[in-house]
């Protein structure tokens, strides 16, 4: 599973076939499905969006896209600042399903989606997202949760490792820069991640690695990215992605 931090740093908008592995960001993240009924796994489920639906993907949910070749639909990731929005909206409330079945709302949803292609004009962008936005939430069903400060404590987190991933970092040196109980961090951490800490911060210190691979000595490539000797790098490596540095060069 991996942080897109990148998204959260730009819009999106994309007609196509909309595939991906198994990843998750701040941002909120709107799928139209136009033909082709299309597979997703998200939270750990699986379901089936059929055409005309629309999957509404809330901040910080880990998801993922099979390909399938006759499947076109539209992607938009709003921009980030619209998850702030979010969250002060629904409060200690989160949505308990996440795709819109009906297809006169999620038709309207599309349409104004739509209209954000090439669209120039900031205010009239932004009252787009906001009516999509606003959409959303209406028309999805809350349930009361009083899990915000996970939320928040995920957000938190997510943005510390991106920063200072290539420091010496441990889940107690996090949990006390961030002013947590360490053993309280841990177990948070565990809950939100379904991962350790040492592994998830491995994961994006492998995916930083593999963008500098040909770039950089694979020597550079492990300091850069924070390992802290050169067997660790290549241990790590080839637990994640199942063949060394070279290998997976040379299959790129």
């Amino acid at each position: 599973m991996v942080y897109q931090m990148h998204r959260d740093n730009e819009e999106y908008f994309r007609f196509g076939r909309c595939l991906s592995n198994l990843h998750f960001h701040r941002a909120i993240e709107l799928i139209y499905c136009i033909n082709t009924p299309k597979p997703i796994i998200i939270r750990g489920e699986e379901l089936t969006l059929e055409e005309g639906e629309l999957l509404f993907v809330p901040p910080l949910v880990p998801h993922m896209y099979p390909a399938i070749k006759t499947h076109k639909s539209l992607c938009v990731v709003m921009p980030v600042a619209y998850s702030d929005i979010f969250d002060k909206e629904l409060a200690d409330k989160t949505i308990e399903k996440l795709v819109i079945n009906n297809k006169d709302i999620a038709a309207d949803i599309y349409s104004h989606m739509c209209m954000l292609e090439n669209c120039e004009m900031p205010l009239l962008k932004q009252s787009l997202y906001t009516y999509i936005l606003a959409m959303c939430i209406k028309t999805l069903p809350l349930i009361k949760t009083g899990e915000k400060a996970k939320t928040d404590f995920s957000a938190e987190v997510l943005i510390y490792i991106e920063n200072h991933h290539k420091e010496k970092l441990t889940s107690k040196s996090v949990s006390k820069a961030l002013g947590y109980n360490p053993c309280y961090f841990s177990s948070l951490f565990n809950q939100s991640f379904k991962c350790s800490f040492n592994t998830y911060l491995s994961i994006v210190r492998i995916n930083k690695a593999i963008s500098m691979l040909g770039k950089y000595p694979t020597a550079e490539i492990a300091e850069k990215t924070g390992f802290s000797n050169m067997q660790s790098f290549y241990q790590n490596f080839k637990k994640l992605t199942g063949m060394s540095p070279q290998e997976y060069i040379s299959k790129s």
